[in-house]
């Protein structure tokens, strides 16, 4: 080997033990830091470690905060169920709707559910024998509720009661007319259907869609009869399952668009389950009031301008029908503003025609 390569041999021989040397210290102070950094990194970590384990517990403070709430709250509606039950229990006793009740009619005696006694929602009848009254109510020296009405008047009743409990979607709605046809026009029977108050389920009278589209219509029958029309629309008050014709009615304005109320005689006012834009007035037999313009009509013509109601018909207005042979009165608020004559051998219909929202109440039938 020549002189100048054993130089070179030696040079990088010094040079590569420089770099080890480099290395082997660099590795040393990185050794020698470790335990700092490993140190370090774990202090992070607790930090880490606690922040999460703070957070943790704040969240399950709020919800045992949450859990111990909802447990007051379903405390408190425990207290209150129990309170209602308990001053249900107080004024009912411990009645029941399965309940036999034993009644006394006029001497003959009958049993029946306390459901059965109670069918005509709202009514007197319905009232006395909820279970309230029991302890006050009449009876005989053998404990039966006394009812002092003549059986063969209240028997019919009852067993019209029966049926209406028994009716399904099946079978058409039970009327009076199919237990006693001849009973229905009796002045005692009437008469005692009104003391009870259970007119409107022994003689229902309904709202019912006489000119107009059905999908324009929404009509709620019971216990108010609440008309929703989206369109111009007519209605009649019809009777359903009996001949007692409507007295007096009374009609609440909601949301009225226009609204003509007045009476109609069946013969000459055709039905038409179209479009039809006539309203209770545009037929020859027919009169109304047009609620908007004040005037009333009769046959499509204007047969008063502008009578004097005293203020404008709107929302919250209520207006009551009052018909008569030959005669029909309409009220604004309590103040007669209409009385018309009219010469008809028939009862006249009251009928309504509008846009908006109506009710229909306190219907009184002739007797």
């Amino acid at each position: 080997m020549s002189a100048h390569s054993m130089t070179d041999s030696k040079e990088l021989h010094q040079s590569n033990k420089r770099k080890i040397e480099v290395v082997s210290a660099s590795l040393a102070e990185a050794i020698a830091t470790l335990p700092q950094l490993l140190s370090k990194r774990n202090r992070e970590l607790d930090k880490r470690e606690a922040k999460r384990k703070r957070e943790l517990d704040k969240r399950e403070e709020a919800l045992d905060k949450r859990e111990e709430a909802l447990d007051e709250r379903e405390e408190a509606l425990q207290k209150t169920e129990n309170a209602s039950a308990k001053e249900f229990s107080k004024a009912h006793g411990s009645t029941k709707e399965s309940d036999i009740l034993s009644l006394n009619v006029g001497g003959t005696l009958h049993q029946t559910q306390r459901r059965t006694l109670c069918i005509s929602e709202g009514s007197m009848l319905a009232a006395k024998f909820s279970g309230r009254w029991d302890d006050s109510l009449d009876k005989d020296t053998d404990g039966n509720f006394l009812i002092d009405q003549s059986n063969a008047i209240f028997e019919p009743l009852l067993s019209f009661f029966r049926a209406c409990a028994s009716v399904t979607p099946y079978c058409p709605p039970v009327t009076m007319m199919d237990f006693e046809p001849l009973l229905c026009k009796n002045k005692n029977f009437m008469r005692m259907v009104e003391y009870y108050g259970c007119t409107p389920t022994v003689y229902p009278t309904d709202v019912v869609l006489h000119r107009g589209l059905e999908e324009h219509v929404k009509i709620q029958q019971y216990p108010d009869t609440i008309i929703e029309a989206s369109q111009w629309a007519t209605f009649v008050l019809q009777a359903r399952g009996h001949h007692r014709k409507v007295k007096s009615c009374q009609i609440e304005v909601s949301n009225m668009e226009r609204m003509l109320i007045g009476v109609y005689d069946v013969i000459n006012f055709p039905m038409s389950k179209s479009e039809n834009k006539k309203g209770v007035d545009e037929d020859g037999s027919s009169f109304a009031l047009d609620c908007g313009n004040c005037t009333i009509l009769h046959g499509g013509k204007t047969l008063a301008e502008k009578i004097n109601i005293g203020k404008q018909i709107g929302n919250g207005s209520i207006i009551q029908l009052d018909i008569l042979p030959n005669e029909c009165n309409i009220s604004v608020d309590s103040k007669l503003v209409v009385n018309m004559k009219i010469l008809s051998r028939r009862y006249l219909i009251p009928a309504l025609s509008g846009k908006g929202t109506f009710k229909v109440k306190n219907i009184v039938l002739h007797f």
